[in-house]
């Protein structure tokens, strides 16, 4: 099931095999077209001959040898997915544990061992069912380079965080000078996106005997639907351009979306964001705002939002921002967001808000010849720099007092700002009077009863 080393008789035999394919191919580049093509001719990004492996076949062999875990490490003295011993990793370049290996050098070392000796020195070959015994086939693979120049290799095609930008990774170089920076070209369906490889990558540099750098990792807009992404590596003409694969990807339609919940003043607390559907990105959508469990809000989110269109290259007005009544206290606030098909929901969570009540002391009440006199402070909590309006009713008739004087020992005491004291004389009757007291919040909604109580004038 496992690696092992050549024997003599074998080395011989890949010995002559390396001096027939040096005449056919320029010997400044036999070493590295030999590698590079490895990587691309691993996953049939490069060409194809019957004589070459295919990604089934290489798929096949790590199953059966490890399982597919590039990790694997029992202590048997074989590792990683295809169960390299030691003496066999550090022939064909390998340092360190094979386990310990990146998944792209594991491969490429992996198609080196084939170039030389076939599928002989795995014995799952056989299990599985590849033609053990045959030579590899690197004549094939070097006629096929040495025509192209440029060789690319496709990574990785994943779906990012976002839902909506397909991340695409790999490396790309032109072998006719490859030390310069080249470029691949990423085709989504019909969409095409230049890209320079132009990123450091150690690990090809390596195992390919490149200088330069060569990776690339492009970010590319991909709305919900099944898309075939192919990747070229531009050589130095157009044909000397060369494939490095394709892969199609399912985009989930899905619901893209942030909020957030905060309270504001006078009972209310604010709920904004910004949500989009990538099923249809230029159209705008809403949210159902549910408080408490019962009182069911939709606000639609069609306000400006150049920044998220700028972020997710989508047009069109996506964000919300509004003000709900709740009331003092504490309340849970769930935000859901609504697609362009009113079936299409998702949970953008919930979040807790508290929502003080205003407060206020009332510090003399008084009355004379008919008149009532009260005086105190009052502010609310939830802007508690503004200054309030008092509401002082005398016997059922209201008036409104603003608590706008200077009180330092109130600021001091409760760590505010602003002017929080009143003192106001209102009209009366002779004998006894109601006088009731209350705190009115910084919008003229939430109000407090500070007191009620019978003042004799």
């Amino acid at each position: 099931m496992h690696v092992h080393e050549q024997s003599p008789t074998e080395s011989r035999g890949v010995e002559r095999s390396r001096i027939r394919a040096r005449r056919t191919r320029n010997r400044t580049l036999g070493v590295i077209i030999s590698a590079v093509v490895g990587i691309g001719v691993l996953f049939g990004t490069i060409g194809s001959a019957s004589a070459l492996p295919s990604a089934g076949d290489w798929l096949k062999l790590r199953t059966c040898e490890s399982g597919g875990n590039y990790a694997t490490n029992t202590g048997n003295g074989y590792y990683g997915a295809y169960q390299f011993d030691l003496g066999t990793w550090a022939s064909v370049g390998g340092t360190g544990l094979p386990s310990n290996a990146s998944p792209a050098t594991q491969d490429a070392l992996a198609y080196k061992l084939w170039q030389q000796r076939g599928w002989t020195p795995w014995t799952c070959a056989q299990i599985v069912g590849l033609p053990v015994g045959g030579s590899g086939g690197p004549a094939l693979v070097a006629a096929r380079v040495v025509a192209e120049h440029t060789v690319g290799f496709f990574d990785s095609l994943e779906l990012t965080s976002d839902g909506v930008h397909l991340s695409v990774v790999g490396w790309a170089a032109d072998l006719a000078s490859a030390g310069r920076t080249t470029s691949v070209r990423i085709t989504v369906n019909n969409a095409v996106t230049v890209v320079r490889a132009a990123s450091a990558r150690p690990d090809v540099n390596r195992i390919m005997h490149l200088a330069g750098a060569h990776g690339f990792a492009a970010s590319i807009p991909a709305p919900a639907g099944s898309f075939r992404v192919c990747v070229t590596a531009l050589g130095s003409s157009a044909a000397h351009n060369a494939s490095a694969g394709c892969r199609t990807v399912k985009v989930p339609a899905a619901l893209k979306a942030w909020n957030r919940v905060t309270p504001s003043t006078a009972g209310r607390a604010v709920v904004a964001g910004w949500v989009y559907d990538n099923t249809a990105p230029g159209r705008s959508v809403s949210v159902v705002v549910v408080v408490d469990g019962r009182a069911t809000y939709r606000v639609p989110a069609n306000r400006p939002s150049a920044d998220v269109d700028a972020v997710f290259k989508v047009s069109g007005s996506h964000r919300y921002n509004t003000a709900i009544w709740v009331g003092t206290g504490r309340h849970v606030l769930c935000v859901y967001a609504v697609g362009v098909k009113a079936t299409t929901k998702r949970a953008m969570g919930c979040a807790a808000v508290a929502i003080a009540a205003p407060v206020g002391v009332i510090d003399r009440e008084s009355g004379s010849a008919g008149r009532v006199s009260v005086s105190g402070w009052g502010f609310d909590p939830n802007s508690a720099a503004a200054s309030v309006n008092m509401l002082v009713v005398v016997n059922g008739v209201p008036h409104t007092v603003p608590a706008n004087v200077p009180r330092a020992d109130v600021n001091r005491v409760f760590h505010v700002t602003g002017n929080h004291g009143f003192s106001a004389v209102v009209s009366g009757r002779k004998g006894v009077n109601s006088v009731c007291v209350y705190t009115i919040g910084t919008l003229g909604i939430a109000k407090r009863l500070l007191s009620c109580r019978a003042v004799a004038a």
